[in-house]
């Protein structure tokens, strides 16, 4: 049996009735009105908004809104920041606000949860090995129905974000020492984990913006267009990733997926739903003369390096933060937000924080 993936195209001006479209097309993969409650896992990778990595707030307005019109009730829905930190601050930053407020619904950040031990049955191939005696798993997953809701992003070397690769803090109550060095066999082993975690799981990739580069504090925004939705996750990322130019099982971590019977990544078993036109080829990230961004991608790995010959910065982690949250992003980031800021998702952005501004001089 084929792995479905709806596919909408999109514009700021009907981008909440397209997602009203989307899940529509999914019909019985979306978790029916229940008693249950449901998950909506936003990514927030860097505590604050950078388009293309960070879940925009009309992904968040645009679900809740579909599945109310499906006849579930606002009271169900939990939204959770995948990322650690401060909730106030991740409302403030990614414009969820106006959102919240509307629904009446409270944001919740997954690092700030109570945690148990959790034994999976899955043999995991990494995870257990990093955690012995049970993996440190947030009480408020274990159970519940989860509706992902992502971004993706890249360069002309990889593919990053997406449903599979949503933040380890999404799952883990702590990140796994070194994990790095065996990324694709950790991203994997999640997605083992959060079968087993949630009964239902189901994932909206936002593809309206993506984001181009290496530093989260100055990727590119690239308009995408596009809504896609999957309770195959594999399938999902599958999709995207080749709409970006990359060959899906040349991922390493679809390629594992997908040996471990995790999802399809296959192309040819995948079957699409809805507007599968609107997958257009613009966005090659793999093309090294594409976009010249990745030049300054590859810029961005070598400077942590470069630093630690310095005084004062021999830690690689302190030189990363060095260049990523200060360095890197006054150089490059601002001038990647200005340009997110005059495309029309910037000026939808901009629109949720003046309905802050009107809610609080109200």
């Amino acid at each position: 049996m084929k792995s479905r993936v709806a596919i909408v195209g999109t514009r700021p001006e009907s981008v909440q009735q397209d997602y009203q479209r989307l899940l529509a097309l999914l019909g019985r993969d979306v978790p029916p009105p229940s008693q249950q409650e449901l998950l909506l896992v936003l990514d927030c990778p860097a505590g604050r908004f950078v388009p293309g990595a960070s879940s925009p707030p009309w992904q968040l307005e645009g679900a809740v809104a579909a599945l109310c019109v499906g006849g579930r009730s606002a009271t169900d829905l939990i939204p959770v920041a995948a990322g650690e930190g401060d909730a106030r601050a991740a409302r403030r930053h990614c414009r969820y606000d106006p959102v919240l407020a509307a629904w009446d619904l409270e944001l919740r950040v997954v690092a700030n949860e109570s945690y148990e031990l959790f034994r999976p049955r899955a043999r995991l191939r990494r995870l257990t090995r990093f955690f012995p005696d049970g993996i440190p798993v947030p009480r408020l997953l274990i159970g519940r129905d989860a509706l992902l809701l992502p971004t993706i992003r890249g360069d002309r070397h990889a593919p990053a974000g997406g449903s599979v690769a949503v933040a380890p803090a999404a799952v883990l109550h702590r990140q796994p020492p070194m994990a790095w060095r065996s990324e694709s066999e950790v991203r994997a082993d999640l997605l083992a984990l959060r079968r087993e975690l949630h009964p239902r799981l189901l994932a909206i990739l936002d593809m309206t913006v993506v984001g181009f580069g290496t530093r989260l504090g100055s990727l590119q925004p690239v308009s995408g267009h596009v809504l896609l939705a999957s309770t195959d996750l594999v399938a999902l990322d599958a999709v995207a990733v080749r709409m970006m130019g990359y060959d899906p099982l040349g991922v390493d971590y679809l390629r594992l997926c997908h040996e471990r019977s995790l999802g399809m990544a296959a192309t040819g078993g995948i079957e699409l739903l809805g507007q599968p036109e609107s997958l257009h080829d613009g966005l090659k990230f793999n093309d090294p003369t594409a976009v010249r961004a990745g030049q300054v991608a590859d810029l961005g790995r070598q400077l942590p390096a470069l630093l630690q010959t310095f005084p004062g910065t021999r830690r690689i982690g302190r030189a990363r933060r060095i260049t990523a949250d200060w360095l890197w992003r006054h150089l490059v980031g601002r001038r990647q937000w200005r340009r997110f800021a005059a495309s029309p998702w910037g000026r939808l952005f901009a629109a949720y924080g003046d309905r802050i501004l009107t809610e609080e001089s109200a």
